[in-house]
């Protein structure tokens, strides 16, 4: 189910890991833009230790049936980019009527 008033997202598609020049393994990338996806922030929290400025960024996506989301991907949600906060949530079937809404994907970006 795409949603009609959803925002745009990127996924950063994960395609595998190369080498930069400084010999450092590195994760490789494709580019593709989602439309209508519905974006929940779940949480941001700062640390009170006082030992350092951090910030956590926490979203959750709903996307339509096989989107195919990889723990390994990574999504731009309104100007952030953040990885995969964990397994990605199977797509379910309402035993009731039969909706197939979709799947969940929790998103975390840590800044600082």
């Amino acid at each position: 189910m795409r949603f009609p008033f959803g925002e745009q997202i990127t996924v950063h598609r994960h395609t595998g890991e190369q080498r930069n020049a400084h010999g450092k393994v590195t994760k490789t990338f494709t580019d593709e833009t989602v439309q209508r996806v519905a974006v929940a922030p779940y949480q941001v929290a700062e640390p009170s230790d006082g030992g350092r400025e951090q910030i956590t960024t926490r979203f959750s996506i709903y996307l339509s049936p096989g989107a195919g989301i990889s723990p390994l991907d990574e999504v731009t949600v309104r100007g952030v980019r953040c990885q995969v906060d964990g397994a990605v949530s199977g797509e379910w079937v309402n035993p009731f009527n039969g909706w197939a809404p979709g799947s969940e994907v929790r998103l975390k970006e840590v800044a600082g």
